[in-house]
C-alpha cells in the first residue's frame, strides 16, 4: 500500500532532520525530499527503480514520485569511526519556483 503523506504536502515550508532509523514504507507526497548519506549503505527506490546510496551520496526525490528506503548497513555500523546520521530535508515546491517550473515542463 502507498502512503500519501499529506503532512508533507503543504505550502511554504522546509523541514529537516537527522535520522537514526531510515527504513520507510512506500510513500508519496507533493514536496521535494533531499537525502544525504554520509555513512552507511541504503537502497532507495524511486518509482520502482533501485538506487544504492553509500558514503557521501545524495538524492533528490521530486514531488509525486513513489519512493521508499531500506537499510543495508546502518550509519552506526562498527565499520565507521565517528559516524554521521543520514540527513533528510523536505521542502515545498513553492520554495523553489524556478526549479519547479522547469521540472513541471520537463518530460520525466
Amino acid at each position: 500500500m502507498i502512503d500519501f503523506e499529506s503532512h508533507r504536502s503543504g505550502n511554504s515550508y522546509i523541514h529537516f532532520q537527522f535520522c537514526d532509523y531510515m527504513d520507510s514504507n512506500v510513500n508519496i507526497h507533493n514536496s521535494f525530499e533531499f537525502i544525504y548519506i554520509c555513512h552507511g549503505h541504503y537502497n532507495l527506490y524511486i518509482n520502482a527503480k533501485k538506487y544504492e546510496m553509500k558514503d557521501d551520496t545524495c538524492a533528490l526525490i521530486l514531488p509525486g514520485q513513489i519512493h521508499h528506503i531500506e537499510t543495508v548497513e546502518p550509519f552506526d555500523s562498527p565499520n565507521y569511526k565517528n559516524p554521521q546520521k543520514p540527513f533528510l530535508c523536505f521542502f515545498s515546491a513553492d520554495t523553489v519556483k524556478e526549479f519547479s517550473y522547469y521540472i513541471q515542463n520537463f518530460a520525466l
